[in-house]
Parts: structure tokens; sequence; C-alpha cells
């Protein structure tokens, strides 16, 4: 038998990420794999297949191990491992710097295999004082991120990352799309001209696309400008962003966390503009996309399948202007109507086969990794947080429980968390 387990948090919003899992998820099972799920959160489900993870959750993962003493520690990893069996082969995936450091130590308990395979675009809780452990899972081949760019980003301050293109995987989350009404079209503003995103507003280019959209509709005004959003943040972030926009006179529509994405809802968009995976969402049903950049939150170029019907021909196109502006990108597509035609392509089957070659490459990347098995005492690993070092102070003293309970209380009096 072989296993495979998988940390993340299964609910409360819709990311590329949580999409990502239930990709491979459903690629590990057609190909025999017993997966476990072990999740850090409970609450509302947005991808239905997660439903069968809920029974249990693991909050504390959240947590640095380093806060905890041996004797908590041993009952958490005991907690996690309960329901993995034997088996002859186990890996573990986790995809963030939290789930990584307790991913470690569940694979030295099993003598399991871990690959931290890093979704995040930014995450400045890689530093000098947790980059060591990273640098030995890189330098074990035991570490991916979606990105080269990414990569370069988060490690390369602390580690050489001069052979990144060896450590970049695809986390497939565009196939987001279905032809569910899940929406009430009653409820959507009409306008000459309707520019959508989709992704997470808490992403830091949502506030360029937003003054991107104000810009565009402060130059014409005579016409009525509607913005889409597809995604989802806390509800006053959601509610800030309407604010915003209609202040100015923009009609907002904010659909919240949704999965999947009606097509019906897509194809009411004159032109989308979001960041990553999720550009690609609209590029492949042949709709004018600008793609973000995730790093310095300025436009990529235009996005798309411009030539061959391929999945692997996507690319970007810039316009012909110096330090071109999202504004310069709305004007060039929709009231010049210059933009590079977008080849529709969304065949389901196909794409899938396209995810299943993605995933392939994840295998082969780690049965590339070193076969000698060995662990980073991540129990020893401080972030560099005072904070942290009170919480293990503290944590000599009273049960776990306890400390969350204090903290709880202490966040609803105070507004505050830590």
């Amino acid at each position: 038998m072989r296993e495979y387990i998988l940390i993340f948090d299964i609910a409360n919003i819709v990311s590329g990420a949580q999409i990502y899992y239930r990709n491979k998820i459903k690629y590990l099972e057609e190909r025999g794999w017993k997966v476990i799920v072990l999740p850090t959160d409970t609450g509302k489900l947005f991808i239905k297949s997660f439903q069968k993870y809920t029974k249990k959750s693991y909050f504390f993962v959240h947590k640095m191990p380093y806060i905890f003493n041996k004797r908590q520690i041993k009952k958490f990893l005991e907690n996690l491992c309960e329901n993995i069996q034997e088996a002859d082969d186990i890996i573990i995936e986790t995809g963030t710097d939290y789930t990584s450091y307790w991913g470690e130590l569940i694979a030295k308990k099993l003598n399991a295999r871990h690959i931290v395979f890093f979704l995040d675009e930014k995450n400045d809780r890689v530093n000098r004082f947790t980059a060591p452990f990273f640098k030995f899972k890189y330098e074990r081949n035991e570490l991916a991120s979606i990105s080269e760019k990414s990569l370069n980003y988060i490690f390369s301050p602390f580690f050489n990352t001069k052979e990144s293109t060896e450590h970049v995987l695809s986390a497939y989350c565009s196939n987001s799309i279905s032809d569910e009404k899940n929406i009430d079209e009653e409820l959507l503003p009409h306008g000459d001209y309707i520019i959508g995103s989709i992704g997470r507003l808490d992403k830091s280019f949502v506030n360029n696309i937003i003054e991107g959209i104000i810009k565009f509709a402060d130059k014409y005004n005579k016409k009525e400008i509607v913005a889409y959003f597809i995604g989802g943040a806390s509800n006053e972030r959601e509610n800030e962003i309407k604010n915003k926009l209609e202040s100015k006179g923009i009609k907002c529509y904010v659909t919240g966390y949704i999965w999947p994405i009606p097509l019906e809802l897509i194809k009411k968009i004159d032109i989308f503009v979001s960041g990553a995976g999720s550009s690609r969402i609209s590029a492949k049903v042949g709709k004018t996309t600008i793609d973000m950049d995730v790093i310095n939150n300025l436009p990529r170029g235009f996005f798309g399948n411009f030539q061959e019907q391929n999945l692997k021909k996507y690319y970007h196109i810039q316009i012909e202007k110096k330090d071109a502006e999202l504004f310069d990108y709305f004007e060039k597509a929709l009231i010049e109507e210059e933009v590079p035609q977008i080849r529709e392509k969304i065949d389901f089957e196909e794409e899938w086969k396209e995810i299943c070659k993605k995933f392939d490459e994840h295998m082969k990347f780690i049965e590339n990794a070193n076969e000698n098995r060995k662990y980073y005492d991540t129990t020893t690993l401080w972030d560099g947080k005072v904070s942290h070092i009170l919480d293990r102070i503290v944590l000599k003293f009273i049960s776990y429980n306890l400390f969350e309970k204090i903290r709880k209380k202490y966040c609803e009096i105070f507004k505050k968390t830590f």
C-alpha cells in the first residue's frame, strides 16, 4: 500500500492552493494511492469533496513546534499519525512554512519522505532564523516552488538558488469553470464596460486593479463602468472594495468565495485582470485577460493562448508603451479595441490530461529527491519573534487547550490577534 499525506487548510476560503490540492487528491486516488488529509482548520467548505476530511482538525499546526515542550509535541504527533497505517511507501507533502515544520516531524516519526512544495508567492515568515531548514530541504531536492520568481523571491536572500528551474513545479488550479448556475443573475449590475477579476481579494495587486479601474472610469466618465470580483476576503475587505469603487460611481459586484465559477458569469465580462493561476481561467475560454505580477503588482501583459490550440502555449504580450499601467491596457482593449485574439480552448477531458502530465512531473521530482532519509529537527527552529519565546515559557506551565482559551478571550476583548 502507498500513502500520500497532505496537510492544509480546507475551509473558509477558496484559493489556488485548495483547488490544487483537490486536483492532486483526484490524481493520486486515480493511481491507487491512499490519500490522507490532515486539515488545519474548520468552517464553511466551498469545495464539496473536502467534506470527508471534516471529522478532525489540527489547528495547532499553525503554531511552530518550537513553542511546545517535548511532551506536548509527542502528544500532537500521536494525534497527527493516529490514522496513518504502515505502508510500503509514505510521502508527506506540505505547502507553506508552518505545515512544513510539522510535516518534517511526522516524516521522521514514520521514516517517510517529506516534500515541501511551497505554494506561497511571498512569505515573510521565511527569514534568517527559519531559512536553514529550507536550505536543508532545497539541497536534498525536497523543496520546490510554484514559480522560479517566487522561489528566488522567498529563498534567494538566504541561500543560493541558482539551479532554481529544477525546483519549480506547476500547482495547476485553473480548472475552476462549470456549467453550474450558482449565482443569482438578477443581482448582476450592467453597464457599458464590465471589468472582471478572479481570485482572493486580499492579494496585494488587487489595490492596483482598483486604482486602474478608477482611473479608467475617471477618463471615460460618460461610460458606465462595472467591476465584477469573482472571489472573496473578509467582510471588511469586501466592503472596503465596494465602497471605494461605488464612491466613484462604479458599480461593483463581489461574489464572495465561490467554486466552481459559472461559465455564464465569465461570458458576461468584457475584460479580465487577475494574477497567477487565476489569469488562465478566463484566458482559456477566449476572454481578453491581463495578467498581474504577484511580486511587483504590475501588469505583465495580455495573457492567453494566442497561437496553437495547445494548453502549453500560454504567454504574455505587452503593449508598445514604456512603463504601461493597467489603465493603458484597459484603454487599448476597451476603447481602441486592439487586443491579440485568444483562441478559445476549454476541453475538460483534455485539460485533465494536461493536469495529470503536470502531476507526473511532481512524482518524478519526488523520485529524484535524496534517497538517504535525513530530517531536520524543527522543534529547535525559532522564527525570531519574541512573542514565541513568551509562548514557549507560558506553555511550560499550562496546557495548550488553556492557552488557546486565553488567547481567544484576549482576541475577543482587545480585538487583536496573537
